[in-house]
């Protein structure tokens, strides 16, 4: 669930008995307050709140701050009939999205056993008007709490971009894309390019489409592999560079309207995950 901040809106927070709920926020909290810690146990760590309830059916409000004049409130209900709200991602409208929250859950996802890998030494060659096309694909799952799902699709010998917003997955709800940001000498010295497609929702065993426009066409790739397999580092090598991520529009839950949210430049850390590989 996301929602844009608001100092003059009340969000609402559902919580359930056995769960935790956590409110990822933009920046770190200089404060929190809780109107029942008998109801309720907060922990802030960092930019995130976790929130256990411990009496069934209680409620009361919670109101964080950022800086001296940010201050934001919830209210937090138990009910034990309904799913409650896992994580909760703010959004500051003046800022923009904060992207770190993504690309952390990444990184975090393909550390230790949190992910499966498939496929990582397959290619695939798909034949088109203007030649052929090699691509490898990796799927880096996160096992946890099954949140994301990410694609990692490189496509070799070519220096044509895909255009992000053209580039789909069938059957899933893509939140972002994120592509290499390339410099000047890269453009004309590599021949291939990165794409991260972040995915809401999947399971394991879901098998992807993608649907991409090549000239023209609209191309279909299978993404094969339905099972977790220990990968041996060789020589796919992806440095700590910066990516270009393109967040899809949303609905903030708190208005019911839809959200744009512009390009934007990080990094994405995943080489230490290559170099280590992953059981």
């Amino acid at each position: 669930m996301r929602y844009v901040l608001n100092a003059e809106k009340v969000f609402p927070i559902k919580t359930r008995l056995g769960y935790i709920s956590v409110l990822e926020f933009p920046s770190v909290l200089d404060e929190v307050y809780c109107g029942d810690l008998n109801a309720f146990g907060i922990e802030v760590v960092g930019r995130r709140v976790i929130i256990k309830p411990f009496l069934a059916g209680a409620s009361t409000n919670l109101i964080a701050g950022i800086g001296s004049q940010k201050r934001y409130v919830f209210e937090l209900n138990e009910d034990s009939t309904v799913i409650p709200d896992y994580v909760i991602t703010m959004i500051d409208p003046e800022r923009g999205f904060d992207f770190r929250a993504v690309l952390e859950t990444i990184n975090k996802g393909i550390e230790h056993d949190g992910c499966f890998i498939t496929d990582i030494n397959n290619l695939y060659y798909q034949e088109t008007a203007a030649g052929t096309l090699k691509m490898a694909f990796v799927r880096l799952m996160r096992d946890t709490r099954k949140d994301y799902s990410v694609i990692w699709w490189r496509i070799f010998n070519t220096l044509r971009p895909l255009d992000e917003r053209d580039i789909t997955v069938l059957g899933c709800q893509r939140i972002a894309v994120i592509t290499d940001a390339l410099t000047k000498e890269e453009m004309f010295s590599r021949a291939y390019r990165d794409y991260f497609i972040v995915l809401a929702g999947t399971s394991l065993a879901d098998r992807f489409s993608i649907c991409h426009p090549w000239n023209g066409e609209k191309l279909y790739v299978q993404v094969s592999g339905t099972t977790g397999v220990h990968y041996e580092p060789n020589d796919l090598f992806v440095p700590l560079r910066k990516f270009r991520v393109w967040i899809d529009p949303f609905v903030d839950e708190s208005t019911g309207k839809a959200v744009e949210v512009p390009g934007h430049f990080d990094y994405l850390e995943i080489q230490r995950f290559l170099e280590r590989g992953v059981q």
